[in-house]
């Protein structure tokens, strides 16, 4: 398996784990209506799902 093939499922992994952990854990706490430090994990999340879509032949 070539190292981009390896490093994008590893980008799936990782944004299908970081960005729904931010959306549940961000609400958490006194007042939903503003969220919370998690909401990082969302933006922590992003690069990895976009690099899996940016490598050729990765879905």
């Amino acid at each position: 398996m070539p190292e981009w093939a390896r490093l994008a499922a590893t980008g799936v992994l990782f944004a299908a784990i970081l960005m729904p952990l931010g959306f549940f854990l961000s609400v958490l706490g006194r007042d939903p209506q503003r969220p919370n430090a998690w909401r990082w994990s969302i933006w922590a999340g992003a690069p990895c799902w976009w690099w899996d879509s940016s490598v050729p032949g990765s879905g």
